[in-house]
């Protein structure tokens, strides 16, 4: 936990500033889909810091948003891994 208000401030808006960024592109790539477990994880740390900034809990509300950021960060992974699904459109050719 940060005791400086002021500092543990200043860590957790560039954390979750870098996390939000994280996890706007993972949703350009389809990470919701393509990796769902990373994706959502980020998600809800990145949701939970945001709470605890509120709360003025920065420490823990940078923790998270590391948290997520990195869990964007493998969503992306995976994401750009990940082929495209067959759809009834595209059909695979005998």
């Amino acid at each position: 936990m940060v005791s400086q208000t002021g500092c543990g401030h200043a860590i957790y808006a560039v954390r979750v500033t870098q996390a939000s960024a994280e996890l706007a592109r993972a949703e350009q790539l389809d990470a919701a889909v393509k990796a769902p477990y990373e994706y959502h994880y980020a998600q809800e740390h990145l949701r939970k810091a945001r709470t605890e900034a509120a709360e003025a809990d920065y420490g823990d509300a940078a923790l998270l948003a590391e948290t997520a950021y990195h869990y964007a960060g493998r969503a992306i992974q995976l994401a750009q891994r990940v082929q495209p699904a067959l759809t009834p459109d595209r059909e695979e050719s005998p």
